[in-house]
């Protein structure tokens, strides 16, 4: 299983804390109100639609290949070299 942790700001936490967005999912929220949430994945492809459908409210912290493939989407997106 592959560890996938992200960030979420204080302004969407509780959309996290509120529903689950796969089963292996653990929050843990900061001081400033905003979440670090877990998940264990069979492949970063799972969560690539949820990181994409929360940007600019979300980033990937872990693993920094999936952090990397979202960033090249977004900035081929956004015609950025």
């Amino acid at each position: 299983l592959i560890d996938v942790v992200i960030h979420v700001d204080k302004d969407r936490a509780k959309f996290f804390r509120l529903k689950k967005y796969l089963p292996s999912q653990k929050e843990e929220e900061q001081e400033n109100g905003s979440l670090i949430v877990s998940y264990k994945v069979t492949q970063e492809r799972e969560m690539e639609e949820i990181v994409k459908k929360w940007i600019p409210n979300m980033k990937v912290v872990e693993p920094l290949s999936l952090k990397n493939k979202i960033e090249a989407e977004l900035k081929k997106y956004l015609n950025i070299n």
